[in-house]
């Protein structure tokens, strides 16, 4: 169903890696930001709902809830959507989120990008692990 979102060639080299790790880490952060944000904003509706029903539908109530409704959907979105998505992550942080969700790189791409290698040539981090690493599991990200 989504198959647009996948890229049809695999990055090869280690920022070309460590770039579509990053672009996956800001997608899983945005979707789970714009669920936390509608459970709230359900919940709100929800509660609401009962509030002015408990005061008989008044206008007063019916004002008041909309703007507070406004306010919350305004506010949620922005702690758990844009707020979480302007933090700035370096390279490092990105391999070290990499390593720690495939144990079987074993500080591999850390080292590399201590060393500022932009290609793999340990033989280890091989053009397998590259690929099975970037496409493999991403779905577990």
């Amino acid at each position: 169903m989504l198959d647009y979102l996948r890229r049809t060639s695999v990055p090869t080299d280690l920022l070309g890696i460590i770039a579509e790790v990053r672009r996956r880490w800001r997608l899983k952060l945005a979707l789970r930001g714009v669920v936390r944000a509608l459970a709230i904003l359900v919940a709100f509706f929800l509660i609401a709902a009962f509030l002015m029903q408990w005061d008989r539908f008044s206008p007063f109530s019916i004002v008041l809830a909309r703007v507070a409704l406004a306010v919350t959907l305004a506010t949620s979105v922005y702690w758990f959507l844009v707020r979480p998505l302007r933090q700035r992550v370096t390279d490092e942080q990105v391999a070290l989120y990499l390593e720690e969700h495939e144990p079987s790189l074993e500080a591999e791409i850390i080292s590399h990008m201590r060393q500022g290698a932009t290609t793999p040539t340990h033989s280890t981090l091989s053009e397998h692990t590259n690929t099975r690493t970037t496409y493999g599991r991403f779905d577990d990200l």
